[in-house]
């Protein structure tokens, strides 16, 4: 094997990515070599010259390789940062993107009530739940997912990061009856069907698509969550959605029957990103833009 110090190594790997036009090459790479020696950022600025032993430089490359392959970060490493907590990820579930913090950071906000029940629907890694769970210390919080596989990644979680969240199996296309909730919050499937197959590779390559795809025309999951929101959501309490792009006015319609105060907030890319409004029963709402 070809000996390298830690910084002729990094720049192979960074070439090694920027030939597969991944844009976040150099981060990526700083990101890798300090999963294999186990160090932070500035340690690799340091030590640049410090050579790299075979078996390092062989586990480096090897990650080099798997995001080549267009393999997701989160995927690679196997955590993922979220909230300014760190959340264990796998092919089982949706890694999380920093979008859906503002979904987490809107329910934050608008919860008045002492000793708030939440429900997470469509839980996936519980990074809803558990972030909820940890800045709303006094909520009782419940995470609903379908998948086996995503219950036991958002139970451990939970657990890593000291959170009492319960997770419990469940369809939200169906009814949900298991507690009466001062808030619902959901990032539910939302990509149409027929757009799957043109996301970009380390999304439709590697992430379930169970948690991705939401029906004919992305609204399947929002539809049935309204439908059934009686069930489980308490008058005046909160419904909050992230959405896909361009999905915001549709969803904001399907609430209009059920939902007052109904706002839409969009992300740092200008995107109508969250819905959400207070259950009243119904009434028709008037919208508003966020």
């Amino acid at each position: 094997m070809v000996k390298y110090n830690i910084g002729d190594a990094l720049l192979k790997g960074i070439a090694l990515l920027n030939e597969k036009q991944i844009e976040t090459a150099g981060l990526d790479a700083r990101m890798l070599m300090c999963r294999v020696l186990n160090c932070d950022k500035l340690y690799l600025t340091v030590h640049r010259t410090d050579a790299l032993c075979d078996a390092h430089a062989q586990s480096f490359f090897e990650l080099i390789d798997r995001r080549c392959q267009y393999e997701p970060m989160g995927y690679i490493t196997g955590t993922k940062e979220f909230m300014s907590l760190n959340f264990k990820v796998n092919p089982g579930v949706l890694i999380p993107r920093p979008d859906t913090e503002i979904l987490v950071e809107r329910v934050i906000n608008e919860i008045k009530t002492p000793d708030p029940v939440i429900i997470d629907m469509c839980t996936g890694s519980g990074a809803i739940a558990v972030s909820l769970s940890k800045y709303i210390p006094s909520s009782v919080v419940t995470g609903l997912d379908i998948s086996a596989v995503a219950l036991d990644t958002a139970r451990y979680n939970a657990a890593a990061n000291d959170a009492d969240v319960k997770f419990a199996m469940h369809d939200v296309l169906t009814p949900y009856a298991g507690v009466m909730a001062d808030a619902v919050v959901s990032n539910p499937p939302y990509i149409p069907t027929c757009e799957l197959t043109g996301l970009e590779a380390d999304v439709i390559d590697y992430e379930p698509h169970m948690a991705l795809d939401g029906g004919d025309d992305g609204l399947v999951f929002y539809r049935a969550i309204v439908d059934n929101i009686s069930t489980c959501l308490k008058r005046g309490g909160l419904l909050a959605f992230e959405v896909g792009c361009g999905l915001a006015g549709a969803v904001a319609d399907i609430m209009a029957d059920k939902f007052t105060g109904i706002t839409i907030e969009k992300d740092l890319a200008g995107i109508e990103r969250v819905v959400y409004a207070r259950y009243s029963a119904s009434v028709r709402s008037r919208r508003f833009g966020g």
